[in-house]
């Protein structure tokens, strides 16, 4: 896997990005689900994650190898937990799952909002290994085949696909007017048949490369190597202009791609934890000092208030299957995640250290996701669950009675950001 270590990043901002507040605090994390590739485009398309990373090694170990570029082919995988996978769809004219990778360039993905439409960038049809956007329609829950869009063609590329919903149209880059390395960012609007014509977006493209669109609360965020901070930085358009997003977002290396979840969450990717060598997929949290009360008079007696409290689910000897009793603790934690759908659990798997390292790994991860299977089945969505698992690595007690083996065969939960259900 990629760099894999946590790394948090503490930055004080004046007045620049999403509150309203002078000051935030930005925490910046690495993922588990980093490889020792490059990994960028994350959008989250539904309730799965789906990232574009380097083509997974053939038959006979080999990574197909761009004659363009010299890099790797890219695929999209789908993100589960910590690993990742071939991404496939339901095909309505084959009737079956099917990947959509093909043997060349796949990626990134779009979707929108309501689940009826899908975009992708692929070169798979051109006899020039350009890239163009294609899109899916799904009928009665399959997809059909891929329609091309009109702009594509094997003289230029077409890419980076992002289809706002609101606003009916599809966001890309493409370097059809420029030529060479030089793309600019364009919308066309879409009436559901018919396409308008590309149209580039006043007051953002440069000379340079304009490329990854994003629009958040009908914010256009974007990626550019124009001059600033290092290489690609993060951009993005306010009544002002377009501005760079600074730091710790854009560093001295390539910080592209970024993706909003809300107002204090998103992801970005950057070759910074490598050294220029491979993209990273980072997570951001923005955190808002909430400012100061000034109290003249002594406040009234303060009134108990009944918190939710986690607690700790303990597994029998060799078992991750879920009890009775465990379920009806659960059923009230599926209850405060569903009052709360701004809130992300980690469910984090341990066992005893009875048994060889690598069994109790897999123990430990089978029980994290007994867990995470159960509060699916009570409503909670599955994007909103991580799995963590540690096999016997973080004994709560000595391992040394039978009482301090049986409360570190547990699952234990934490959230993401300070939060109080």
């Amino acid at each position: 896997m990629g760099f894999m270590g946590r790394l948090v990043v503490v930055f004080v901002l004046l007045g620049m990005t999403f509150t309203s507040y002078a000051q935030q605090r930005v925490v910046l994390d690495t993922v588990c689900f980093n490889t020792a590739a490059n990994d960028f485009g994350l959008r989250l398309v539904g309730n799965q994650w789906i990232m574009v990373s380097d083509a997974f090694p053939d038959q006979q170990g080999k990574v197909p190898i761009d004659e363009v570029t010299m890099r790797p082919f890219t695929d999209l995988v789908e993100v589960d937990n910590c690993t990742s996978k071939d991404m496939q769809l339901m095909n309505k004219k084959y009737d079956q799952i099917v990947t959509i990778n093909s043997s060349l360039n796949d990626g990134p993905v779009s979707m929108s909002d309501d689940g009826q439409l899908f975009f992708f960038t692929n070169n798979s049809s051109s006899k020039k290994n350009k890239l163009g956007i294609f899109y899916s329609i799904k009928e009665e829950g399959k997809w059909i085949q891929p329609l091309a869009y009109p702009l594509n063609n094997d003289a230029y590329n077409v890419t980076h696909p992002y289809f706002d919903s609101q606003s009916k149209r599809l966001y890309f880059a493409s370097n059809f007017e420029k030529g060479g390395k030089n793309y600019d960012l364009y919308y066309s609007d879409y009436d559901g048949k018919n396409w308008g014509r590309p149209v580039s977006i006043p007051g953002v493209n440069t000379d340079s490369a304009e490329v990854f669109p994003l629009i958040y609360n009908g914010t256009l965020y974007y990626t550019s190597n124009q001059p600033g901070k290092g290489g690609y930085d993060l951009y993005k358009v306010t009544d002002a202009g377009s501005v760079s997003l600074g730091e710790p977002y854009n560093s001295a290396y390539d910080d592209i791609s970024i993706f909003l979840m809300n107002d204090t969450i998103g992801y970005f990717s950057s070759n910074r934890a490598s050294n220029g060598q491979h993209d990273d997929v980072f997570k951001f949290r923005i955190e808002t000092p909430k400012p100061p009360v000034v109290v003249d008079i002594p406040p009234p007696p303060p009134v108990e208030k009944k918190k939710f409290k986690m607690e700790n689910i303990a597994f029998q000897f060799d078992s991750y299957a879920v009890t009775e009793d465990q379920k009806n603790y659960l059923n009230e934690v599926a209850t405060k995640l569903n009052e709360r759908k701004d809130v992300y659990m980690v469910v984090i798997g341990h066992t005893d250290n009875v048994g060889a390292a690598a069994y109790n790994t897999t123990l430990s991860k089978k029980r994290a996701e007994a867990v995470k299977s159960y509060l699916v089945t009570q409503g909670v969505e599955s994007g909103r669950i991580l799995v963590e698992s540690y096999g016997f690595e973080r004994p709560l007690e000595s391992n040394t009675t039978p009482e301090g083996r049986a409360k570190n065969r547990r699952v234990e939960f934490k959230f993401l950001g300070e939060i109080e259900l």
